[in-house]
């Protein structure tokens, strides 16, 4: 069975459901903010801390230097979808998240990833109460390219090609854009029982937009992205521990600077390379409250000839002040695919 047709198998029953991209509110909706919505099931159950491990497709979005640690071609699906309680935007959601990582070489790895965030047929009841009801949506398809600069270091880029359709002034807008994402790593010598990595990554580097003739222009939803990863080797399994700070770029203002950062931390261990386990947790500096996650994975090897296929369930528990709602995150749960195949 060719990748291609294992991946539409796994698209008709693949399915997440989660509000991960709702736990900071200050993310202004329909503003290509749907940039920042992490496609990673494994990273949101070690709650959102990747960035300085970054070892599988998801590299395409995470950090574009991490795709150096695929060691053979890899195929990652993930879809979203909107469970109830309804959020408070009235919008229905759905996220779709697709890549495919291709080694080159040793030390060069390339891929092709693509992101389309629906928002589904909206009534406009939530603000104006008027009835009409639109449609809005986004899509993204990026070209990665990461290259190893010697064996601890490594460089990486995307090109990312952005569409997205919108309300504006009561009439539907689109625009096309373009941005760029830039990540660095550097990883401890290898041959240690403890390796150490350090990953940094600035997203959506462009220049600004706007969605009509009446909006003025606004800025991309730059931000930078530090982060830490401890790796621990054991005759059962390897333990990741990640820390990760995050801050949005075209928000700097000196009076806020401290206080616009989130904090992300989490741990990962593997049982004999087939099951593992993690927590995570994140904090908002600006709603100065945390949310919880857990997550679990199954790696299934040599299921169709040499092929492998990891499945990722996390589910997170949000603050009561990033959700609106208190009993969302204990109905959030998702579920995340990838296959390996030989290059």
């Amino acid at each position: 069975m060719s990748i291609s047709l294992l991946s539409i198998i796994l698209l008709l029953f693949l399915a997440e459901s989660s509000y991960s991209w709702y736990s900071n509110p200050y993310i202004e909706k329909a503003n290509l903010d749907f940039l920042l919505i992490q496609p990673n099931n494994r990273a949101l159950g070690m709650g959102n801390a990747f960035v300085a491990l970054a070892d599988d497709a998801s590299a395409t979005w995470w950090n574009p230097a991490g795709l150096v640690k695929t060691k053979s071609s890899e195929v990652m699906i993930s879809h979203t979808f909107e469970v109830p309680p309804p959020i408070v935007d009235c919008f229905d959601h759905s996220y779709l998240f697709i890549a495919r990582t291709k080694p080159l070489d040793e030390s060069t790895v390339i891929a092709l990833s693509g992101v389309q965030h629906l928002w589904g047929h909206t009534e406009r009841r939530c603000e104006l109460n008027s009835g009409q009801s639109f449609n809005q949506w986004d899509y993204s398809v990026a070209f990665s390219y990461g290259v190893k600069i010697n064996k601890q270091f490594a460089t990486g880029l995307s090109v990312k090609y952005i569409n997205s359709q919108k309300e504006s002034g009561g009439e539907l807008a689109q625009i096309k854009h373009l941005a760029l994402d830039a990540g660095m790593l550097y990883n401890t010598d290898q041959s240690s029982s403890f390796k150490h990595s350090f990953g940094l990554v600035i997203r959506n580097i462009g220049p600004k937009f706007r969605y009509g003739d009446k909006e003025e222009f606004k800025s991309l939803p730059t931000n930078l992205n530090v982060g830490y990863a401890l790796t621990a080797i054991s005759r059962v399994g390897p333990t990741n521990v990640l820390f990760d700070i995050n801050k949005r770029l075209n928000k700097l203002q000196m009076d806020t600077f401290f206080r616009n950062f989130t904090y992300h931390m989490g741990i990962e261990t593997w049982l004999d390379d087939v099951f593992g386990i993690r927590v995570g947790q994140w904090y908002d500096n600006i709603e100065r409250d945390s949310t919880l996650s857990l997550g679990a994975s199954l790696r299934i090897k040599k299921l169709i000839k040499t092929k492998e296929v990891q499945i990722d369930f996390s589910r997170y528990f949000p603050g009561r002040k990033l959700t609106g709602y208190s009993s969302v995150g204990k109905y959030a749960f998702s579920l995340g695919i990838s296959q390996s195949a030989s290059s």
